[in-house]
């Protein structure tokens, strides 16, 4: 979902279908799959409060395909409640169900090896990619691996979740340059857990934590929290355990 300043919705997506803010549907079939771990991520036009870009992944069932695709949303149509101007937009194949963005760059991963894409966005549109090779493969042999969120910290660092269900679970951790768009500094952070699947990362507002939720089979689910230090390694802090299923996490507006 997108809001203005104020924080007044302006419109909002599942990665398939696109509302405006009286919740009147105004586009279908954009290329995103509501079974993708990150179906859809809006990015605002740097320099222009009325366009947002809408990227969508596929899921992992959409093979061969797997096809990241772009949209355009123009606040300026419909009498200032917005229309789809540009729908469905290749941008590259093939692609994890991860997307990550600072505001600045987009991230993606590309699906059977160890390439990130790094998109500039700016006011001209969106650049050409800078691929970095760096990590783990995300394994056509393992489709899990596409699987599991993708998130960009206020210090500049990148988390992937990364796992094999029922075998081993892991974190991979980046630095991200927002000069170059170029991943560095690799750490793994073994979980230390066979059982469920490490899906959901995020990290607080300081960027001097991180968290990540490990999804039971069916339950109970996990949360495991980190402490970053000041040379950005990762030190364990706590494991907490819930009842109910856990999956994606996300900051609050509130922090």
């Amino acid at each position: 979902a997108m809001s203005d300043r104020n924080g007044k919705i302006i419109f909002y997506t599942d990665g398939d279908n696109v509302y405006d803010k009286t919740h009147t549907r105004i586009a279908t079939n954009i290329g995103g799959d509501s079974t993708a771990t990150q179906s859809a991520l809006i990015i605002p036009v740097p320099g222009d409060e009325t366009l947002y870009y809408i990227f969508t992944t596929e899921a992992k069932e959409d093979y061969p395909s797997n096809t990241v695709y772009y949209s355009l949303f123009d606040l300026k149509q419909n009498s200032g409640l917005g229309a789809i101007v540009q729908q469905k937009i290749p941008l590259y194949s093939k692609s994890t169900e991860r997307l990550a963005s600072n505001g600045v760059w987009l991230i993606s991963h590309e699906y059977g090896n160890s390439s990130f894409w790094s998109f500039p966005i700016t006011s001209m549109g969106i650049g050409q990619p800078v691929i970095t090779s760096i990590g783990s493969d995300h394994s056509f042999t393992n489709p899990s691996q596409t699987e599991g969120y993708m998130k960009m910290g206020p210090l500049g660092n990148v988390a992937v979740a990364l796992g094999s269900p029922g075998s081993n679970n892991w974190l991979e951790v980046f630095d991200f340059d927002n000069a170059t768009g170029i991943l560095s500094n690799y750490r793994m952070v073994d979980l230390n857990e066979s059982a469920g699947q490490v899906y959901g990362v995020e990290f607080s507002p300081g960027g001097n934590k991180l968290f990540a939720t490990v999804k039971g089979s069916p339950t109970p689910s996990f949360i495991y929290e980190y402490s970053i230090d000041s040379v950005t390694q990762l030190h364990f802090k706590q494991k907490v355990s819930q009842p109910q299923e856990l999956g994606a996490l996300q900051i609050g507006p509130d922090g």
